[in-house]
């Protein structure tokens, strides 16, 4: 009996490591996964925000009645 119940509490502890590494493993992978589309994210607000720049230094450059008539419009 004290053999069956080592070998069963052996195959429990084993099975609950196997469990623990399989979902550190799978929070690993979520997280890098999260990580590379914050990264793109950030990328594309990057790039947004100069395209907008430019458009700014483009309208700044542009005759004054574009630029009032882009004022009003927004």
């Amino acid at each position: 009996m004290d053999k069956e119940l080592n070998d069963a509490w052996e195959i429990l502890t084993n099975s609950r490591k196997k469990t623990q590494e399989t979902l550190s493993l799978r929070a690993k992978r979520i997280q890098k996964t999260y990580k590379i589309k914050l990264e793109g994210q950030k990328k594309a607000f990057q790039r947004a925000e100069d395209n907008l720049n430019e458009f700014n230094g483009t309208l700044e450059d542009s005759p004054s009645v574009f630029k009032s008539d882009y004022e009003i419009a927004f």
